[in-house]
């Protein structure tokens, strides 16, 4: 009977164009067609020599397939997806309602991670539902949070009233680390969506406090760096130099080469901006410098290209043009898109330097 099924089933879709096949193939659509007919397909594309794609793959238990996803977007991922499928499998059938809620917990961050955003959404409302049911105010609030995230991506306005849900529960409990955390989500909701700078501030100086409180230096010259992010929106330069000069000091405390090197970048471009043209020079070479000692190629090249256009506004072209050289060696190097820009502008910069030397008949 079996064989019999299968000869029907290859009659039938032998009839079919090779591209059809290999669409169908792809899509993998176990809800229309069975295990049998793929295989039958596999067979039939093998025989003709055709290319083989590889397959979208099905995933969820509940029998929803994951689209535009090929065996090579899940290399990465597959394993964790697998194995919080089969433990979410576990705890449903052992009746184990705080199990379940996490595993949805862990599958929505994996999916957030692959942007699979409407699937993370799936598996954090499902948590959210099981840990209210259970009155676990923590677990709650950790699957509001991850909503406000995600929402937060989709550049969804609702972020803000999960955010504030998470917010309120996490002051209940007790829990300062997760207050901070979503007091910073909260900055840069207002900073990036309503572009209200004061009360993303205000949301980042209360996360401040907590972190300084607890001791978390890390966090602290972080949330420093938004600050002064924010300062700068306003044209509050002052305010903006001293958040840096604070993020230099905790990152040598932490040993955060990265850290100190952006805040000696940002603190170059600040000065620049208010004509501090020498503190400018200082505060971006040993940006560079750092930079290069870490071999953080790319931010090197910002910081060039920052230098660059300090030395060209005090019409050290000279200066200016070798800055903009090294940008443009090391972007060559690394394949950097951006490239062509500052090939434009090193030429610009070439120009003006010529200009200047016929002016003096060099």
């Amino acid at each position: 009977m079996t064989d019999q099924l299968r000869e029907q089933i290859r009659h039938n879709l032998n009839q079919k164009e090779t591209d059809e096949l290999v669409r169908m193939w792809q899509k993998n659509d176990r809800n229309e067609w069975s295990d049998m007919a793929f295989e039958v397909i596999h067979d039939i594309l093998k025989d003709r020599h055709a290319e083989i794609p590889p397959q979208n793959i099905h995933l969820d238990p509940e029998g929803k397939w994951l689209p535009n996803l090929n065996v090579e977007d899940l290399e990465w991922f597959r394993p964790e997806l697998e194995k919080s499928y089969q433990l979410l499998a576990i705890a449903r059938a052992s009746g184990d309602s705080k199990k379940e809620g996490q595993y949805h917990l862990d599958l929505g961050t994996i999916f957030r991670e692959m942007t699979l955003f409407g699937h993370a959404i799936k598996h954090f409302e499902q948590a959210l539902v099981i840990f209210r049911k259970l009155g676990d105010r923590s677990q709650e609030a950790n699957a509001l949070a991850r909503l406000g995230m995600v929402n937060f991506f989709l550049q969804r306005k609702t972020a803000i009233e999960f955010y504030e849900q998470a917010l309120r529960l996490y002051r209940e409990i007790g829990d300062r680390g997760a207050q901070a955390s979503q007091l910073s989500n909260l900055g840069l909701f207002f900073a990036s969506f309503t572009n209200d700078f004061e009360k993303a501030i205000e949301h980042y100086n209360q996360a401040l406090v907590i972190y300084r409180e607890m001791g978390n230096r890390n966090h602290e010259a972080s949330t420093l760096n938004m600050l002064g992010t924010e300062y700068l929106h306003l044209r509050q330069m002052e305010q903006a130099i001293r958040c840096n000069e604070q993020i230099i000091s905790i990152s040598r405390e932490i040993g955060d080469h990265h850290k100190e090197a952006k805040a000696f970048q940002n603190l170059g471009v600040i000065c620049f901006q208010v004509s501090k043209y020498e503190h400018a020079i200082e505060y971006l070479i040993q940006a560079i410098t750092i930079f290069r000692e870490i071999d953080e190629r790319d931010e090197q090249a910002m910081s060039l290209g920052d230098l660059g256009a300090v030395y060209f506004n005090l019409k050290q072209f000279g200066k200016a043009v070798e800055c903009l050289q090294k940008k443009v060696d090391i972007l060559a190097e690394t394949g950097d898109v951006d490239l062509d820009i500052a090939l434009k502008e090193l030429e610009s910069y070439q120009k003006a330097a010529r200009k200047k030397w016929w002016q003096f008949g060099l």
